[in-house]
C-alpha cells in the first residue's frame, strides 16, 4: 500500500473519530474569523489610499501575505511539502480536474471585495448580499454533488435552514441599512461584488474541498493562495491604469494579520467540507460572523447592540441546527 492510499484509507476513519461537538464549534469559529479578517482588510485597504488601487493592493498584501506563511509552513514541514508536489503531479497525469485548482481565484474574489466595498456600503450591506450569494449557492452546489461530501438533494429542511439564516442577517442588520443614506446607482451596482463573492465562496469550499480529499487540507490551501495571489497581482496592475492614490504603508501590525487569518479559514474550511457538506459549512461560517459581528459591536461604545441585531444573531443558530439535523436524517 502507498503512502497516498494509506492517507485515503485512513481519513475516513479519522473523521469519524472527531465528534460533531468538536467540528460545529470550529466551523463557527472559522465564521466568526472571517468577520474579523473582513474589517481587517478593509482598515488596511483605507490606511493604504484610495480608490480601486489602494483596494487591490490590499488584497495582494493580504492574499500574498498568506501565501509566504504557507510557502515556510511547507519549508519546515516535508509532509506537507510531499503533498503540494503530490498536487503537481496529479495535475500532470491529468487526475486532478483543473477546474478543482481554480478554488483560489473563487477567494481571491471574496478578498478583492471585501477591500473594495466594504469602505463604500458598509459591513452590514456587505454581509447581507454575500450571505444572499453564499446561502443559494452552497443549496446547489450540495445538490449537484460538487462538493467532496456527495450530492445532497435540495429538501425542505435544507431551504428553510438558509432562508432563516438570510432573515437572521438581515435582521442584524436592518437598522444599520435603514438608518443610513440611500444607496447611489453606483453603489447598488457594487452590490454585485459581495454577491458574487457568496456564490463563490461556496464554490471554493467544494474546490477546496475536492482538492483536499486527494491531498490533504494544506496542500489544498497553498494551491488556494498561490493561484489567488497570481490573479489579485494582475488586477492590481490593472487598477493603476484608475485614479487613486497610493500612500508608505502603515506600520500599524494589526492591519497585517489578514493573510494569516485566511490560512486558517482556508485550512479549516478544507478540512471540514468533505465531513459536513458546503451548505452546513456555509451556515456555520454565516452564523459565526453575524454573532462575532455583535461581539464587536458590543466591545465598540460607538456602536449599539439593538435587539433586532441580537435576535438575528440567535436564529442563525437556529438555522445551523436545522442543517446539522437534515444532514443526520440525509445520512
Amino acid at each position: 500500500m502507498t503512502l497516498t492510499d494509506r492517507t485515503q484509507s485512513d481519513a475516513p476513519a479519522a473523521r469519524r473519530r472527531v465528534p460533531s461537538w468538536v467540528t460545529v464549534p470550529v466551523m463557527f469559529g472559522a465564521g466568526a474569523l472571517a468577520a474579523v479578517q473582513a474589517g481587517v482588510n478593509s482598515d488596511l485597504a483605507g490606511a493604504l489610499g484610495t480608490g480601486p488601487r489602494a483596494g487591490a493592493t490590499a488584497s495582494v498584501i493580504s492574499f500574498g501575505s498568506g501565501l509566504v506563511i504557507l510557502s515556510l509552513v511547507m519549508v519546515v514541514a516535508p509532509r506537507s511539502r510531499h503533498r503540494v508536489e503530490m498536487v503537481g503531479r496529479r495535475v500532470r497525469r491529468s487526475t486532478v480536474p483543473l477546474p478543482i485548482l481554480a478554488g483560489g481565484l473563487l477567494g481571491a474574489l471574496l478578498v478583492a471585495a471585501q477591500t473594495l466595498s466594504v469602505g463604500v456600503l458598509g459591513v452590514s450591506t456587505f454581509v447581507v448580499a454575500f450571505v444572499a450569494g453564499q446561502s443559494v449557492s452552497g443549496l446547489v452546489v450540495d445538490h449537484l454533488g460538487l462538493g467532496p461530501a456527495g450530492r445532497q438533494p435540495v429538501s425542505s429542511t435544507r431551504v428553510v435552514a438558509a432562508v432563516l439564516s438570510l432573515a437572521a442577517v438581515v435582521l442584524a442588520s436592518i437598522e444599520r441599512v435603514a438608518g443610513s443614506q440611500a444607496l447611489t446607482g453606483g453603489e447598488i451596482a457594487l452590490l454585485a461584488l459581495p454577491l458574487a463573492a457568496g456564490v463563490g465562496f461556496a464554490l471554493q469550499q467544494a474546490a477546496n474541498g475536492r482538492l483536499s480529499a486527494q491531498t490533504d487540507p494544506w496542500a489544498a490551501a497553498w494551491n488556494n493562495f498561490l493561484v489567488g495571489t497570481v490573479a489579485l497581482i494582475v488586477l492590481a496592475l490593472v487598477t493603476l491604469l484608475r485614479p487613486g492614490d497610493l500612500t508608505v504603508p502603515p506600520a500599524d501590525p494589526h492591519l497585517y494579520v489578514g493573510g494569516a487569518i485566511g490560512v486558517v479559514v482556508i485550512g479549516l474550511s478544507a478540512a471540514l467540507v468533505k465531513r459536513h457538506g458546503v451548505l452546513t459549512l456555509s451556515l456555520c461560517v454565516i452564523a459565526g460572523q453575524v454573532v462575532m459581528a455583535q461581539v464587536l459591536d458590543a466591545i465598540d461604545p460607538s456602536t449599539p447592540v439593538t435587539a433586532l441585531a441580537a435576535t438575528g444573531a440567535a436564529l442563525t443558530l437556529v438555522g445551523v441546527a436545522i442543517a446539522l439535523a437534515g444532514n443526520r436524517r440525509h445520512a
